[in-house]
């Protein structure tokens, strides 16, 4: 199935619970705060930890992009 990523990009996505989904989200946050879309990117980061509460890779995405922008007191949920 071929769907739309919030990045304008087409992806192949061949099975939903898969956890390269989890990839894809950490590289779309990634990319979005290096364009300085701070707030999309941590909207990403929340959605997907939602989704995919044990990956290591979000988790310590959002913690970097949390302190990054000096918002360590920022209520996750």
């Amino acid at each position: 199935m071929l769907t739309n990523h919030r990045l304008g990009k087409t992806v192949r996505v061949e099975n939903k619970n898969v956890i390269a989904g989890a990839m894809i989200e950490t590289l779309s946050a990634s990319v979005k705060l290096a364009s300085g879309k701070i707030t999309e990117a941590f909207d990403i980061y929340k959605t997907a930890l939602k989704i995919y509460p044990q990956h290591r890779a979000l988790i310590h995405g959002y913690a970097h992009a949390l302190i990054q922008n000096k918002q360590t007191d920022r209520n996750s949920t």
